[in-house]
């Protein structure tokens, strides 16, 4: 059984029902299956992240965990050239010897 109570404005409408009816039942299984996937998610991320956080790289990271591959694989830099760095500048700019 049901029981609708109205708002004097007629705004909004609230119905209300008793903790045996089916939809609080049916509600109350959907609120537990969200919990459950919430929880379930939460791990898998703190899962993820505790291997994530013991690589420096993205190679290393295919290398620990290659089932990522097919989604860090554009993520692997390429060789970038390095500029030359002059030794003799670099010691002269510090006042090195």
């Amino acid at each position: 059984m049901a029981v609708t109570h109205y708002n004097p404005m007629r705004t909004k409408v609230a119905i209300t029902y008793y903790a045996a009816h089916d939809i609080s039942l049916k509600y109350d299984l959907l609120v537990q299956d969200r919990r459950t996937l919430v929880d379930e998610r939460k791990q898998a991320r703190a899962t993820a992240w505790a291997i994530i956080s013991t690589c420096n790289t993205i190679k290393q990271l295919i290398d620990v965990w290659p089932e990522t591959e097919p989604f860090t694989r554009d993520m692997v830099p390429t060789a970038a050239p390095v500029p030359a760095v002059r030794i003799k500048d670099a010691n002269k700019i510090l006042a090195l010897p």
